[in-house]
This record gives C-alpha cells, structure tokens and sequence, in this order.
C-alpha cells in the first residue's frame, strides 16, 4: 500500500501504531480520523464503512470462528490471505 513512499514517509503514516505514547495498550481504538490525519496524502485510501454495513456480520463471523480456533488449538497466531492460511504455535 505505502511502496512508493520512502522509508521516512512511511514511518510517519504509520507513526500512531509504532509510538507507544499515543498507543499504550494493545487493545488500542485507532480511529480513522486518527489515520487520516496522519495520511495527509491519502496513500491508504481508507474508506470508512458505515455500521449497519453487512461486512460487519462478516467481520464477527471470522473473529468468533479465529477466535473460537486459538483457544481450542492453543495457537497464537492466524495469518491468512485469499490463498493460504499460516497458524503460529508456541513451543
């Protein structure tokens, strides 16, 4: 998404989820206008979705689910993408 920006720029755009003064917990709300204040140019091309949107419902269904499969596999982690899915364990 920032690859055309320089390492500087990116840092900067990206400041808010590395600087542990503005997010001190890991359950931080990072809001969109928090973002869009920082992406001045516009390189994330966020888009703010509203509520009562249906991508919501499936948003829940696949945080329920991952979260119902760490806690019975013992996993970590889940990393996935159109392709592939990547589970990480400790130990």
């Amino acid at each position: 998404m920032l690859k055309q920006l320089g390492d500087a720029k990116i840092r900067q755009v990206i400041n808010i989820l590395l600087d542990p003064t503005k997010s001190k917990t890991h359950g931080r709300p990072i809001f969109c206008s928090d973002i869009k204040e920082l992406d001045k140019g516009n390189n994330l091309n966020l888009e703010l979705v509203d509520s009562n949107d249906k991508i919501w419902e499936d948003l829940t269904e696949y945080h329920t689910r991952s979260t119902f499969h760490l806690n019975q596999t013992g996993a970590l982690k889940v990393i996935e993408s159109k392709e592939m899915s990547f589970v990480a364990t400790g130990g």
